[in-house]
């Protein structure tokens, strides 16, 4: 893909990747989506919205850690 002017290519990546739970034991969930592009604040809000699903509503969030990959993980703990 070029700007036309075959001077300058131009890079287009879209991420489909979907929030996904990697653990929910109890109480205790995490989930993780990708943090990145146009697409951050989508990803970010399936996250939540899967957490909401997972723990039946309310939900505290206890961590959130990067990885060089551009995941993030977001530790919670489901409120009952």
């Amino acid at each position: 893909m070029s700007d036309g002017s075959g001077n300058n290519p131009l890079v287009q990546a879209t991420v489909f990747k979907q929030a996904s739970v990697v653990y929910h034991t109890g109480d205790n969930i995490e989930v993780t989506y990708y943090v990145g592009g146009i697409q951050h604040a989508i990803n970010e809000q399936n996250a939540i919205e899967l957490l909401k699903k997972e723990c039946g509503g309310a939900f505290r969030i206890t961590n959130r850690t990067n990885s060089p990959g551009g995941d993030q993980y977001i530790d919670a703990v489901c409120v009952h």
